[in-house]
């Protein structure tokens, strides 16, 4: 980071990591789990609960912890608000973080979504009613839903809004397992491995789901029962082209803001390579398992996060960069034959610098 001032700020007290404390809400996404167990989203004494956030708190957290652009934040809101928002009466109490004020930070883009954060935030304050979001809300299941099927470290077919154990495991023991091209553990997922990840879990939707109803002894007492209708999967064996798009975004902020073209400053390992783990302007790079166990199972912030040269992207990650990844994704998964609709293309276009 440029200044000290936001570091100096984002590692406050009020910001240590408290996990999913009694009474919040929490979502199927670790990036706005996080962000709430971490309390960045609202202020005291509520900055954990996980509800009733406004949609500029929402956007100013995103910007702010994950130095996402602008426009990629307010496409990730908007979809969460518009699909699972509710509608409050009474006057809001958002506030903003000290980044939205400092015009050294700001890019051309920021010169146009600054001031309309700033407008929504006066307006969010005082208009009546509100439109506000709960986390949990996120987990409601629908075809014009955001919660998925296929997800990483959330079960099929259900609402979750804490990760599965075993899915957790099941994540580190494959990432833990890669390899180079030279036969070397990789201690990590690279992209093309985020990909085949995200291809298994899609084909884990494709298997046939649970059908209803499922009895201990095996037998069906109700002759009715025995229809086919009876017997049909209480779930659609297979993911929306909606629902694609959204598994391949998110493998794509996961490559963006946790590979490994950054390291923290207390990294155990002597042998580590800064420079290649700051790669910056390269689809290469690792995420590391332990940052994946963090991020995925605790739900926080990885280990160096703020420090300098840390884990949080030093350039801020853009609408068309995370676009252009998330389809390279998708592309990986047709050639690993994730079951898309379309059916695996022939060929994979070569990563862009």
């Amino acid at each position: 980071m440029s200044s000290n001032a936001p570091r100096r700020l984002l590692i406050m007290p009020n910001h240590d990591y408290e996990h999913n404390p009694p009474n919040s809400k929490r979502s199927p996404c670790p990036a706005l789990n996080t962000l709430a167990n971490h309390g960045y989203m609202q202020p005291p004494p509520s900055s954990r609960s996980g509800k009733d956030l406004s949609f500029v708190e929402v956007v100013n957290a995103i910007v702010f912890v994950y130095h996402l652009s602008y426009p990629l934040a307010y496409v990730l809101a908007l979809s969460g608000f518009l699909t699972c928002g509710h509608l409050k009466f009474g006057f809001g109490t958002s506030h903003t973080p000290e980044i939205l004020w400092d015009p050294r930070k700001w890019s051309f883009l920021d010169l146009i979504f600054v001031p309309l954060s700033i407008c929504l935030y006066i307006l969010e304050r005082f208009l009546v009613p509100r439109l506000v979001l709960d986390l949990s809300s996120l987990s409601c299941r629908g075809k014009y839903k955001i919660a998925h099927d296929g997800a990483f470290v959330h079960p099929n077919y259900v609402p979750s809004t804490s990760p599965d154990e075993s899915l957790v495991r099941e994540l580190v023991e494959y990432a833990s397992t890669t390899r180079e091209v030279t036969g070397e553990l990789r201690g990590g997922l690279g992209l093309m491995d985020l990909a085949r990840y995200h291809a298994r879990r899609v084909r884990s939707v494709s298997s046939p789901p649970p059908t209803e109803p499922t009895l201990a002894s095996g037998s069906i007492s109700n002759p009715d029962l025995h229809s086919e209708s009876a017997l049909k999967p209480t779930h659609p064996p297979s993911m929306t082209s909606l629902h694609l798009q959204i598994t391949q975004g998110e493998c794509s902020l996961t490559w963006e803001v946790l590979r490994g073209h950054q390291c923290h400053d207390s990294a155990s390992d002597p042998t580590h390579d800064r420079a290649q783990c700051m790669l910056k302007a390269r689809l290469d790079g690792v995420i590391p398992t332990e940052r994946l166990r963090q991020w995925f199972g605790e739900e926080r912030l990885p280990d160096g996060w703020w420090d300098s040269h840390g884990v949080r992207p030093s350039i801020r990650v853009g609408l068309l960069r995370a676009r252009v990844v998330a389809n390279f994704v998708g592309q990986l998964a047709k050639k690993d034959g994730a079951g898309y609709e379309d059916g695996p293309n022939e060929g994979v276009p070569v990563a862009g610098k």
